[in-house]
């Protein structure tokens, strides 16, 4: 009965297996947190980066439209 409570022979204590697993859990959560971190940054990023396409088309728009207008002769 004394193995079981250990785990057995080199088995290890079950408390320091549930304080390994406590850990594993730890790790696995703070990893989590790092994803979603990165994950926010990501899409940070591509919102910023739809922002100055939209940006860089209206002045592009612009430019068109006042180069256009140098153009177009309306005297006939």
């Amino acid at each position: 009965m004394g193995a079981n409570l250990m785990g057995g022979m080199g088995a290890g204590n079950p408390l320091s297996n549930m304080q390994n697993q406590i850990n594993q859990q730890q790790i696995d959560a703070a990893t989590a947190a790092t994803s979603r971190e990165n994950t926010q940054t990501t899409i940070q990023k591509m919102v910023q980066d739809a922002h100055n396409k939209k940006q860089n088309m209206a002045v592009e728009q612009v430019n068109f439209t006042s180069a256009m207008a140098g153009k177009i002769d309306l005297s006939h």
